[in-house]
Parts: structure tokens; C-alpha cells; sequence
């Protein structure tokens, strides 16, 4: 019987290539003890930034993305991480904790078989981004109905279905990067806010104010970030942190 993980395994091959490909056998290394030390503790990084998430959004709070780009930017820069950090979770990422714990592996998932498919880093940035947080609704599910071992009730039932839908509230309330805050680019540009897009809140409207150098922008430069795929917001950054003549 061919498992479903077997199919993902390795990236996608030529037709022709099939034949010789099924003909030997998986050569997939078990993680030594080194390694899975190193993975566990990435894993622990990204853990300990969802509770913490968690804690927020049950309070109705926003919360910080920058450690989440930070470290997705860091497994996509890294050869090979996305796919260790499959094998990781296929043998190991199973944590008491399942609703954070099934978050990170439908991440690390989504990289996986988006590296596959052949994604650009932009695309498998954006990919991993939305599985990390797709059941951010589940959050806001009380622990008694999440955890209940016995059937829930056609009420309970119906909290969690409605989890989308708290996802979509949420993001409408607590806005990620709300108007008049300031930004940090890619291009390490620094700008500030002028409107959000409900479609993608990761993308709002901005007015660059400062160059990649610090030196500050004679004439406004307004970007729509929906609309131009090759600048994204890699974090927040204080008033008290804007370089001079701001």
C-alpha cells in the first residue's frame, strides 16, 4: 500500500525517470540524535510563538508577526531545513498540544510540498504564512469542547465550525499593521501605513518614508503591497525607532 507521506517524500521527477527512480530503494537518513535536538528546538521556537499568539488572540489582542517571518524566512533560506524539518514532524512532531502542534506541522507540510511543486521563496514565504495560521479560529474554541473526548453536542459542533468565521472577524477587529503604523520592507525600506486591504491584511497600502539607507524620501511613494508581488513587510518598527528627520 503506497502511503500518502511516501508521495510527498521526495520532489517531483521525470516521466521517464519513473522506472529507474521506483527500482531503488529510499535512501531517506534517520535523524541522528544531533539532529533532532537541532529540529526539536526550531520546532520548540515556533511553539513557543503560537501560545503566545494564542494568549492574545483569546483576549482579543493583536499580536506581533515579526518573529513568525523571521523564523519562516529562516527555514526557506536554509538548505535543506524544509525537508528535515518534514522528516522531523513525520517521526517526532506529535506534542500534547494538538491544535498548536497540528499548526506547525500543516507549515512545515505546506513547505514541503510546495518546495516540491517548485515554488519561488515569495510563494512558499505566503504558503507556509497562512497554514502557520489557518486554524488561528480554534483558538477562540473553548479548551472543554476542543478537548472533550465523548461527542459533542450539536451546539459544540457548531462553535467549532464557526472557527473560519472568528478567523475573518478577528483580522477585521485586530488589525496586523493598523493605519498610521509604521514598517520595515524587504528592501529595508522603512514606511508607514495609509490603508489596509481586507483580502490580504499581510498587505496593506504604504508611503515609503525611508530608503534602505536611512535617507529619508523627498516625494511620497505610495505601494499597494496587494499589488506588487516583489515587497512584502518583514516587520513593525516604533516611532522611537525612525531614523533621524523623521
Amino acid at each position: 500500500m503506497v502511503r500518502y507521506v511516501d508521495l510527498i517524500q521526495d520532489a517531483p521527477i521525470k516521466r521517464e525517470e519513473l522506472k529507474e527512480k521506483e527500482a531503488e530503494p529510499r535512501k531517506t537518513r534517520k535523524l541522528d540524535k544531533g539532529d533532532m535536538e537541532e529540529y526539536r528546538r526550531i520546532y520548540l521556537t515556533v511553539q513557543d510563538y503560537l501560545e503566545g499568539v494564542r494568549r492574545r488572540v483569546t483576549r482579543h489582542m493583536d499580536f506581533d508577526l515579526e518573529p513568525a517571518i523571521d523564523f519562516l524566512h529562516n527555514i526557506i533560506d536554509t538548505p535543506n531545513l524544509i525537508t528535515k524539518l518534514y522528516q522531523f514532524t513525520s517521526e517526532y512532531g506529535h506534542e500534547e498540544d494538538f491544535t498548536i502542534s497540528h499548526s506547525i506541522n500543516t507549515m512545515i507540510l505546506s513547505l514541503k510540498v510546495g518546495q516540491g511543486m517548485g515554488y519561488s521563496k515569495d510563494k512558499l514565504f505566503e504558503m507556509g504564512l497562512a497554514a502557520l495560521f489557518h486554524d488561528l479560529g480554534m483558538f477562540l474554541v473553548p479548551d472543554d469542547i476542543l478537548k472533550k473526548p465523548d461527542r459533542l453536542t450539536t451546539e459544540e459542533s457548531e462553535a467549532v465550525r464557526k472557527h473560519p468565521e472568528m478567523i475573518k472577524v478577528f483580522l477585521e477587529q485586530v488589525s496586523l499593521y493598523p493605519m498610521g503604523s509604521y514598517v520595515k520592507l524587504n528592501n529595508k525600506s522603512i514606511a508607514k501605513v495609509i490603508d489596509t486591504n481586507d483580502q490580504q491584511p499581510l498587505r496593506p497600502v504604504v508611503n515609503v518614508l525611508f530608503d534602505g539607507q536611512g535617507n529619508k524620501m523627498k516625494v511620497d511613494q505610495i505601494v499597494n503591497l496587494e499589488e506588487n508581488s516583489l515587497l512584502w513587510v518583514v516587520g513593525n518598527v516604533s516611532e522611537t525607532d525612525l531614523p533621524a528627520g523623521a
